[in-house]
């Protein structure tokens, strides 16, 4: 960054956005915050876990949508994301519609 001073000098000044100039305390703040960032990330990713099982309602949205049935699949479908929502052959039972 260049500032111009009344007697027509430039004087240039650099700024550094490293941490390598910041003090013991902020280190460690900057520190703990990173800590938390990361630990609230993982425990995101370890609850978004599902699971694929053909439940009873499943094998029967599966024989509909092979059946060409597709508008009674898609209110079994609806059901089964509402009663099972972390079963993820919902998603593949979609697919199959398409």
């Amino acid at each position: 960054m260049s500032i111009s001073t009344a007697s027509g000098y430039t004087k240039t000044y650099t700024i550094f956005l490293g941490i390598g100039g910041l003090d013991n305390c902020m280190k460690r703040k900057i520190s703990i915050a990173l800590s938390l960032m990361a630990l609230s990330f993982s425990s995101t990713l370890l609850s978004a876990v599902g699971y694929f099982e053909y439940s009873p309602l499943a094998i029967k949205t599966y024989d509909r949508i092979f059946s060409l049935r597709f508008q009674e699949a898609r209110s079994d479908l609806v059901t089964l994301r509402i009663t099972e929502p972390d079963n993820l052959i919902t998603n593949s039972l979609a697919n199959y519609m398409d």
